[in-house]
């Protein structure tokens, strides 16, 4: 059996509630299969995240891209290295980018869960808002906001 179905709903909540509150999973004291159930796209080193990209990309004609997410201290070298090994892997496309070079970004573990979730609920009718272009709509009652 999968360790993630054999988890009470209270652990997992807990684990998820405390890193949507900017904790990483490194500063939680879990048991060591727990936390192997409750990785992020930080505890993926960008060879890993090359060679499972690779590993797909073999069978597939067109070309696919995967992100590979890499630290705010990373370097250009770094940067090179993760392209010139998906070149070398026989990658088609890859994306990379690096943690906190963009102003507002999608995951930002520096924010509250209350300030992840104002800035995603409509403030009009409650539900979740979607994000196009640039702009926020509310898909249940037309809200929308353009931030520029």
């Amino acid at each position: 059996m999968v360790l993630s179905q054999t988890l009470k709903p209270e652990v997992k909540k807990d684990v998820i509630s405390q890193l949507l509150a900017g904790r990483h999973l490194k500063e939680l004291s879990l048991d060591k299969e727990i936390s192997r159930v409750f990785i992020t796209t930080a505890d993926v080193k960008p060879r890993e995240h090359i060679l499972m990209q690779a590993a797909w990309q073999k069978w597939i004609d067109n070309s696919v891209s995967k992100t590979v997410n890499l630290p705010a201290s990373a370097t250009i070298e770094d940067v090179a290295q993760v392209y010139m090994m998906a070149w070398k892997t026989g990658c088609k496309g890859v994306t990379v980018y690096r943690d906190g070079s963009k102003e507002k970004q999608v995951v930002d573990i520096s924010k509250s869960q209350t300030e992840i979730k104002d800035e995603t609920i409509c403030p009009e009718c409650g539900s979740q808002m979607v994000i196009s272009e640039g702009c926020m709509s509310c898909p249940v009652c037309g809200y929308s906001v353009c931030k520029g």
